[in-house]
């Protein structure tokens, strides 16, 4: 016990390791107004201009870090990278696993159903306030308190769960899915320690690199705030009237761009005090030749992008499952993908049954329970915990007596080599080396500071831009 709350004490004050969001064009004109629905600056940049960033590049200390001399945006990168690594993460964070460890994933299944084959409950880590975090920590440790701890979560945030599977022996049953993070948090705008605490751990992820792989951001409370070294600025969140709509960011980082995403707590734009945050981050895979693709990015929101598919007995609601990426009862999302996979938030009434039908090809196939519980093949997911199936068969998944929501993901696995070291995904060693030079070098962009206005971002970009593409 003391070892993990020494564990909890160094890691805890923000491992912040795993939020990807918007990037784009390379030459960004007018017309990308309509496609990207941001916020554009011209990056007309004059050759001497250029020169002078890769003179500064250059001239720079090679040892630095890779974020210079901008601390925060260094830590977070530091944990990105001591979490997403092979030596590291199963250090870092524990997790309880509640079924038999054996490989029983392709056992003959007469009714044709999936069953879980392993139930992990991945551990809770404390970030925005962290105080309270820690409190939900301390109650954990009481008998009966995990219970507890959970429902008073809902309540009052202060958590990160972060699904690592990249790098683990798990990542051959949850390809094309490289992890899976949800956020639950509570900002006080008013609380004087709030101030203190948003000094040392800034509110959301300052600019970092992503390289090699697509992230899905889903706002289940309050809203985000992205910006990137390609120009573009979006806002995106629950809210239909504020963000349009669009609750759902897809970011297809390919090649690589430095990018930023902040909570956004803007009392103007929120309009009340106490602003919850919660949202679900996916890393997904990208096959070997679209790594190094070109960067592409969409919000979804709305019937037409993201249906929901109700389903009623009689007068009564069953279930709502909101489609973000695939289908569900031919009802399908616009998101584009490099490869097959489905990603779905499902709702269940007490009692009542969900259904879903999957491809042959999907062997991959998780649940997360973010609230109530669920029955799966005869076996019971509690609430926060995440549920691995078998390979083969549809699922029918049963509420508890207060209901079911939870998170479900399947895919077809993509047959390939993934290694994985903080923000980037590459086929191989060389690939992460490559990888971090261009980092180094500023090749995606150089971070800047945390908190600066858009007059000095946009200044920034011009003479620090991202030297790749976007998706035409």
């Amino acid at each position: 016990m003391i070892r993990r709350l020494t564990l909890l004490l160094i890691y805890i004050p923000r491992y912040n390791a795993f939020q990807s969001y918007t990037a784009l064009r390379h030459s960004l004109t007018s017309k990308n107004n309509v496609r990207y629905r941001g916020e554009f600056v011209s990056r007309r940049t004059t050759p001497s201009l250029l020169q002078a960033t890769r003179d500064e590049t250059a001239t720079g200390n090679k040892f630095r870090h890779l974020f210079g001399t901008n601390p925060k945006a260094k830590f977070h990168d530091f944990m990105l990278d001591l979490l997403i690594n092979s030596q590291s993460a199963s250090q870092v964070l524990k997790s309880e696993v509640l079924a038999d460890q054996h490989d029983t994933r392709s056992l003959p299944n007469s009714k044709n159903e999936r069953r879980v084959m392993k139930l992990q409950r991945y551990e809770r880590i404390p970030a925005w306030p962290v105080s309270n975090g820690l409190k939900l920590k301390a109650i954990e440790l009481l008998p009966g308190g995990r219970r507890v701890a959970s429902d008073l979560e809902e309540r009052y945030g202060g958590m990160d769960c972060p699904n690592i599977f990249v790098n683990t022996d798990e990542i051959r049953y949850t390809s094309p899915f490289l992890l899976l993070v949800h956020h639950n948090h509570m900002f006080r705008l008013n609380d004087p320690t709030r101030w203190i605490e948003k000094s040392l751990i800034p509110e959301g992820f300052p600019s970092h690199a992503h390289r090699g792989m697509l992230t899905v951001t889903i706002c289940l409370n309050g809203g985000m705030v992205h910006r990137d070294s390609l120009g573009i600025k979006q806002v995106f969140g629950v809210n239909k009237i504020e963000y349009s709509g669009k609750h759902t960011q897809a970011l297809n980082f390919g090649a690589g761009v430095v990018h930023e995403l902040m909570w956004d707590n803007t009392p103007s734009r929120r309009g009340q005090q106490v602003i919850n945050q919660e949202i679900y981050q996916i890393w997904v895979d990208l096959p070997t030749d679209q790594r190094m693709s070109n960067i592409s990015v969409d919000l979804l929101g709305g019937k037409d992008e993201t249906p929901t598919v109700v389903e009623k007995r009689g007068s009564r609601l069953k279930s709502s499952t909101l489609v973000i990426a695939g289908s569900h009862r031919n009802h399908k999302s616009t998101m584009a993908q490099k490869s097959a996979y489905t990603i779905l938030l499902v709702t269940v009434e007490p009692g009542e049954v969900w259904r879903q039908s999957s491809p042959t090809s999907y062997h991959s196939m998780i649940l997360y329970m973010r609230k109530g519980s669920g029955t799966i093949g005869g076996r019971r997911v509690p609430k926060h915990y995440t549920a691995f199936c078998s390979t083969d068969g549809d699922i029918e998944v049963v509420a508890g007596s207060q209901g079911a929501d939870f998170l479900y993901l399947a895919g077809g696995p993509l047959d390939q080599n993934v290694v994985a070291r903080g923000s980037m995904v590459g086929e191989s060693g060389q690939d992460i080396t490559d990888a971090m030079k261009d980092v180094n070098q500023n090749k995606m962009g150089k971070p800047w500071e945390v908190g600066i206005s858009d007059a000095e971002w946009r200044r920034h970009i011009r003479f620090h831009p991202c030297s790749y593409n976007a998706e035409e």
